[in-house]
């Protein structure tokens, strides 16, 4: 009697998401700022080498890849003018931070992923199309919300800020309140003030829902 082979598994890893929550929770703690001796800013650095170390020894995945943000999604700018005009720029000591983060996944082989015009988001969610219709099992590392409309039987995601916490589509309605292929309407509708997303006028979270399932 033959045994099934388990499925290959793929990590990637939402790359700036991790840098950046990295950099702010430091400076929201108030612990003194990690410095070398030259001045350089470390502390996004250090918690991103130590998750992903953390990762590569807990599960032990076949495949791991890091997707980075490929530049402004011009496309997206264009249907929606205001889409993250939110957002500040990236702090001068942050950035210095990048190109060691780009050195220690070179340094650990794994491949960096970006794409002209586009957002991590977007080669994310690709990625793990493509993989989960060529069998594999694939695990999307981020802590951001959005990843969460990528979530099926085939694939999981796995938020290290909070504790290795992981999402598989029950886990999704129980924390969305929608189904993972459900929640790009719910945040159309209720609106995302974290990508400077309106929603539809006087419709908030619980009308949204009761939209979507009534629907």
């Amino acid at each position: 009697m033959m045994c099934a082979v388990p499925p290959k598994r793929l990590f990637l890893i939402d790359a700036f998401g991790f840098i950046f929550r990295a950099y702010h929770a430091r400076a929201r703690s108030g612990a003194p700022p990690m410095r070398t001796s030259t001045g350089l800013s470390t502390e996004a650095v250090y918690i991103f080498n130590n998750m992903l170390r953390k990762l590569a020894k807990q599960y032990s995945p076949e495949y791991i890849a890091a997707v980075f943000e490929g530049g402004e999604a011009s496309h997206r700018v264009r249907e929606f003018a205001e889409y993250k005009a939110n957002r500040t720029e990236m702090p001068p000591d942050l950035g210095d931070q990048i190109p060691h983060v780009r050195r220690i996944l070179d340094s650990m082989r794994i491949p960096i992923l970006e794409y002209a015009g586009f957002e991590a988001d977007d080669v994310i969610g690709t990625l793990a199309r493509r993989a989960e219709q060529d069998g594999m099992e694939v695990v999307i590392v981020s802590s951001d919300k959005d990843m969460l409309q990528l979530v099926t039987d085939g694939v999981s995601m796995l938020n290290p800020a909070k504790d290795d916490e992981w999402y598989d589509p029950v886990k999704v309605k129980a924390f969305m309140g929608v189904r993972p292929d459900q929640v790009a309407d719910l945040l159309a509708l209720k609106g995302d003030p974290i990508d400077n997303i309106p929603g539809a006028p006087g419709i908030g979270e619980k009308g949204a829902k009761d939209i979507i399932e009534r629907f």
